[in-house]
């Protein structure tokens, strides 16, 4: 097991879009949406060469100048790999991945694929955080739930004990989905949720915890009731979600092994960002009972935010394989 503080990885914040513009980069990457928050980062980044993933609710827009596109399903880890596959990359190659507009389980599957079939160690991720949600507290992200599934690529050998299982659930505005992961993993007998405090914005974690909340009946009142039950990592800081989900984990296991560990990203794209540097260091070898798992839906909407607020460049490195 590597030892590593993720505390000491790399982060800065820009103020605004023309700040961002200074960086430059072989390869730049991003998911389309029409929020200022994507259009606007991928427009100032330069790049000798630019991708847009498009997702099946944006094939047909038209596109301003000759960024290649890539359609991607909601399923499309094969189209995502066969892209990933042409590019002529080596471990030298400047590589930057704006994750605002992807998809949690693509975001994790494409960092995954770079490391383990391109050998890339280091990326940059650039994420930019909205002025606020459209419709606050009761803004829909996703419908039509499918299942719930691993994440490709961060599936680790199950334990067919399950006596002590442990599901952490960063949990965001979509309470429906938090229901549905925290009741396919009914069994696990620790349920614990990280929550973003501070939040993005001022009032975002007041209405976090409203929407939370509804999912009481699935993982469990204790939380609510008493809140030091649960996690807390800046909604924006991947570095220190993960060195918090590492802490928590490292320090029950003194005491009494998990079985099973779940880690569920349901919140901001940053945690997710987290649960992936934690299961890539900590368990890189993937031979040991840890897993992403995400609640597949077959509907998800894009055009969730309003403005730009801070924007993040975070310098991942990830283990050699």
């Amino acid at each position: 097991m590597a030892i590593v503080d993720f505390t000491y990885f790399y982060k800065q914040k820009y103020s605004n879009v023309a700040e961002i513009g200074n960086c430059d980069y072989n390869i730049f990457i991003s998911t389309f949406n029409e929020t200022e928050r994507v259009r606007e980062i991928h427009k100032a980044i330069k790049s000798k060469e630019k991708y847009w993933i498009i997702l099946p609710d944006y094939e047909n827009n038209l596109f301003a100048g000759n960024d290649t596109k890539i359609s991607v399903s909601y399923e499309g880890y094969n189209q995502l790999s066969e892209f990933i596959d042409k590019l002529a990359i080596n471990t030298n190659t400047k590589i930057c991945i704006d994750i605002t507009g992807f998809l949690i389980p693509h975001m994790l599957f494409t960092i995954r694929y770079f490391q383990k079939k391109k050998n890339i160690n280091h990326i940059d991720i650039i994420y930019t955080e909205p002025q606020k949600y459209i419709e606050e507290e009761n803004t829909s992200f996703s419908d039509f739930f499918h299942d719930v599934s691993q994440v490709l690529g961060y599936s680790g050998s199950p334990n067919p004990n399950m006596d002590n299982d442990l599901l952490i659930i960063s949990s965001g505005y979509d309470d429906s989905r938090i229901t549905d992961v925290a009741g396919k993993k009914k069994h696990a007998k620790n349920k614990i949720q990280l929550f973003g405090f501070p939040p993005l914005q001022a009032d975002m974690f007041q209405e976090n915890m409203l929407k939370a909340y509804k999912a009481e009946s699935a993982v469990g009142i204790e939380g609510f009731k008493n809140l030091d039950l649960n996690l807390y990592a800046p909604a924006n800081d991947p570095f220190v979600a993960a060195q918090t989900i590492k802490k928590f984990i490292d320090k029950e296991q003194r005491y009494q092994p998990f079985t099973n560990i779940y880690l569920a990203p349901i919140s901001t794209k940053p945690h997710a960002l987290g649960m992936a540097l934690y299961c890539l260091w900590e368990y890189s070898e993937g031979t040991k009972p840890l897993s992403i798992v995400y609640p597949i839906c077959h509907k998800y909407y894009g055009n969730t935010s309003i403005g730009i607020s801070k924007i993040w460049k975070y310098h991942i490195e990830l283990p050699t394989i």
